[in-house]
């Protein structure tokens, strides 16, 4: 006799549990592709974002500017802090070992940035304010291309051109003449020393250990940042004085802290991780749209016909930089623009 052959496999319905169906992939989509609500994520964090800076404008009276970004880096810290301190412990070690690395992010990301945008925003527009620092993604690209020896296409180098004149523009006032005289707005310029540091933190953030969760980085960098803000806060407080204990400015702090810091960090983070870097970078362009409604409805402050122009070449640069695709490193790596300045924006912005 034969032996009786044994039956075939049965084959499970397709959907959930099938084993040839691919396993989701990290960073996949968490909702539906039709869904908005990703992009409301990330509208929402760029809105909180920039609200912060036309607070900063409305309260600039009141609050000296380290004291004012001493406070909220204090509240963003106590916010985060629950949540990346059982982090921070685990890994002490690391975190000793790379000290100077996260003294670096704080100050360029945290404390020097932070002070440097409410300092300009006493003497300048927040519609100025906002305008220069979009042109802020072609810096970084200019910083990375000797720190990561990139190789810049024409495409780029023409955005990057683009971009400047569109700086400068804004910050000139469509005036030539203000480039002999020098005659700039004390604000314009502290923006412009403010966009360095920010490029600074986002090439060094990408040569970062890659050993913290998003919480406990945010807590390493955000206490550097405190700390180094802390005698920088007590000189200010001795030669010019401190913020009036105010509910405007009590408010104006706790809102940056919580609303800019914690819930626009959570926002921007799910929608990025629910649409991508690709589809989700773009969306911090939305910053001076939103930040030039909200100064126009609130402070009354208007818009010029040279920050048209100015904001049409930052944005033009911007296209061009970006279009011109991956940008190819000497060991092969590829990057792209929106990547980087997605993942930057979303770790350390507001």
């Amino acid at each position: 006799t034969f032996p009786r052959r044994a039956p075939p496999p049965t084959t499970p319905p397709r959907g959930r549990g099938r084993p040839d169906q691919e396993p989701p992939t990290a960073g996949a989509p968490a909702t539906s592709p039709g869904s908005a609500l990703p992009y409301l994520m990330l509208c929402g964090a760029v809105f909180l974002w920039s609200s912060t800076w036309v607070l900063a404008r409305f309260v600039w009276q009141d609050v000296m500017p380290v004291a004012l970004a001493f406070w909220h880096g204090v509240a963003a810290l106590l916010i985060v802090l629950p949540f990346g301190i059982r982090e921070v412990l685990a890994r002490r070690r690391h975190v000793l070992a790379c000290w100077g690395t996260y003294l670096v992010l704080g100050i360029t990301g945290v404390s020097f940035f932070t002070i440097l945008v409410y300092l300009a925003l006493r003497t300048t527009t927040v519609v100025n304010v906002s305008m220069i620092l979009a042109g802020t993604p072609v810096i970084i690209v200019v910083m990375s291309w000797p720190a990561d020896r990139k190789t810049l296409r024409r495409r780029q180098t023409l955005g990057i051109l683009c971009a400047l004149v569109g700086v400068a523009i804004i910050v000139t006032r469509g005036d030539p003449s203000l480039l002999r005289s020098l005659a700039f707005r004390a604000g314009d310029l502290w923006v412009l020393v403010a966009m360095l540091f920010w490029a600074c933190y986002s090439v060094a953030r990408r040569r970062r250990p890659e050993a913290l969760g998003p919480a406990a980085f945010m807590t390493v960098i955000t206490a550097f940042g405190v700390a180094v803000m802390l005698p920088c806060y007590v000189a200010e407080w001795l030669w010019f004085g401190t913020m009036r204990a105010t509910p405007l400015t009590i408010g104006a702090v706790l809102y940056m802290g919580v609303f800019a810091s914690a819930v626009a960090f959570s926002l921007w983070t799910r929608g990025m991780l629910a649409v991508g870097a690709d589809r989700g970078g773009p969306f911090i362009h939305l910053m001076p749209v939103f930040t030039t409604v909200m100064a126009m409805l609130v402070l009354g402050e208007r818009v010029h016909a040279y920050h048209l122009y100015g904001v049409g070449m930052i944005f033009l640069g911007i296209f061009l930089a970006g279009r011109s695709g991956r940008v190819a490193t000497s060991d092969g790596a590829t990057t792209t623009l929106l990547e980087r300045l997605g993942d930057s924006c979303a770790r350390v912005q507001g």
